[in-house]
């Protein structure tokens, strides 16, 4: 039965593993798409909100780190351990950890990538009516000297 119970835990352990290596390559994109939409002149009333969006990037970083520790420590008591069934309490108890904040980072990570690309949708909305104003005023004008 043990066995059956560290084969779980190795299985959920990668599984983990997985997870945030996928969340770190997007978390990487969204910094990059970040620095990308820096580089354009007309967003500079978007560097409130870059700001705040990079420091929950790198928030998000630092709680992956915390993670792969954990994960890591974990697959050191499988090394570690001569008896295994001395271990697969601790070892269940660290699982049970990793899963809960787990869960907790993968919500925060969706929640983050939304609130990145909404709110970048919202300000080319704006920025686009704006600009549309813009010529609608121009063209008005030009319509006038006719």
């Amino acid at each position: 039965m043990s066995d059956l119970r560290i084969r779980q835990i190795q299985f959920e352990t990668e599984t983990w593993k997985r997870v945030l290596y996928y969340l770190m390559d997007e978390n990487s994109l969204l910094k990059n798409r970040l620095s990308e939409v820096l580089k354009d002149a007309s967003l500079n009333s978007f560097l409130n909100n870059a700001e705040q969006f990079q420091t929950r990037f790198l928030s998000l970083d630092e709680d992956i780190s915390f993670l792969r520790h954990h994960l890591a420590n974990l697959e050191k008591l499988f090394i570690k351990s001569s008896n295994m069934d001395d271990k697969i309490m601790e070892m269940m108890s660290h699982l049970e950890a990793v899963q809960k904040n787990m869960i907790h980072v993968e919500i925060e990570f969706s929640q983050l990538r939304y609130d990145f690309n909404q709110s970048l949708m919202n300000h080319y909305t704006v920025l686009m009516s704006s600009t549309d104003q813009e010529q609608k005023l121009t063209d008005n004008k030009e319509f006038k000297k006719i």
